[in-house]
């Protein structure tokens, strides 16, 4: 999808089957909010899951669940119209090409540099439901698995490896978060601004239902 605001003319692109819009900004909006953010939404908790593989992951019933109830209540309400846009068949397009075995996505590359994606697509569709008084649990669930994860101990005791620019920041916030359930989000060194969220008040109260012990396992 181009914008159609060349200086001088441009060649025919659409013989090629580029497409045109007066304004790309909805379109890119789409791609943030539902592709990329979906992406964050099922990465941590699969991986926590015993996933690695996306099209696993996404082949299961409760993630797919998850995913469209994420896109449903909380991305597509923050979507201006996008001109030409079936969003229902989006949305089911999308959770089809994440099932796609023939893809054979990494979770792994999906959980990387999460400081740099939560913040531009997922922070902003929380910011916006807030603003408008709409619905956020699953995307406070999504910021808790992201938490959970940079702990860098799974489930079964074994080490995550967290790929990020800020990960031993992360690391040692998340794993904080046993004394103080807030201690992730409170996090000032982290470069996250997390819209009306404090140490004293986050929005649906400790997301995550348990902290780790020393020899992280579950409690």
């Amino acid at each position: 999808m181009l914008q159609d605001a060349f200086a001088a003319g441009r060649p025919p692109y659409e013989d090629a089957g580029v497409q045109f819009a007066d304004n790309v900004e909805p379109h890119e909006l789409l791609k943030l909010r539902l592709l990329n953010s979906s992406h964050q939404a099922l990465c941590y908790f699969a991986h926590l899951a015993g996933y690695r593989l996306v099209h696993e992951a996404a082949q299961d019933r409760l993630f797919r669940g998850f995913l469209l109830g994420y896109m449903d209540e909380e991305a597509i309400p923050t979507l201006p119209p996008v001109h030409g846009v079936n969003l229902e068949e989006y949305k089911h397009t999308l959770i089809e090409r994440f099932s796609n075995p023939q893809v054979r996505d990494t979770i792994a590359r999906l959980c990387a540099e999460g400081s740099d994606r939560i913040p531009k697509w997922l922070v902003p569709v929380i910011r916006q439901q807030l603003a408008t008084g709409g619905e956020i649990r699953r995307s406070a669930a999504v910021v808790a698995s992201w938490a959970r994860y940079a702990e860098g101990v799974d489930e079964q005791g074994q080490p995550i490896e967290v790929v990020d620019r800020l990960a031993d920041r992360l690391t040692r916030a998340a794993r904080r978060q046993c004394a103080n359930p807030t201690a992730f989000i409170a996090d000032r060194d982290l470069s996250v601004t997390w819209p009306t969220m404090s140490a004293s008040s986050p929005p649906t109260g400790p997301p995550w239902p348990h902290c780790m012990s020393g020899g992280h396992g579950r409690r």
